[in-house]
């Protein structure tokens, strides 16, 4: 099984009290665009540049999670970690990817 290895550090460990912000720029389908985006609404955000783009990290990983174990690649296996392994499945919910919409 391949694997992918994503690094943020704890410099992205708020990334929940940016997530809307970040899944904007991980919503653009172009590098001018995100550089646009950062340029125009970073320095409102009130976060440094490295932080944030650990943050990016943090949340891409988690959002790559669920797409890549179709293909058959687990994301980030590191040592001495307590990892929640559900196959994605709690990322995927973080990130809004999951819809409950039908459950009543």
């Amino acid at each position: 099984m391949a694997r992918s290895f994503n690094t943020a550090s704890t410099a992205g460990s708020q990334w929940q009290s940016h997530l809307a912000e970040i899944t904007e720029v991980l919503d653009l389908d172009d590098w001018e665009k995100t550089l646009d985006w950062i340029d125009a609404r970073l320095a409102d955000l009130g976060v440094l540049p490295y932080f944030f783009s650990k943050e990016l990290v943090s949340v891409y990983t988690m959002r790559s999670s669920r797409p890549t174990i179709r293909r058959g690649v687990r994301t980030n296996y590191v040592n001495g970690v307590n990892l929640l392994v559900d196959a994605g499945f709690t990322a995927a919910m973080t990130t809004g990817q999951v819809d409950f919409s039908g459950m009543s």
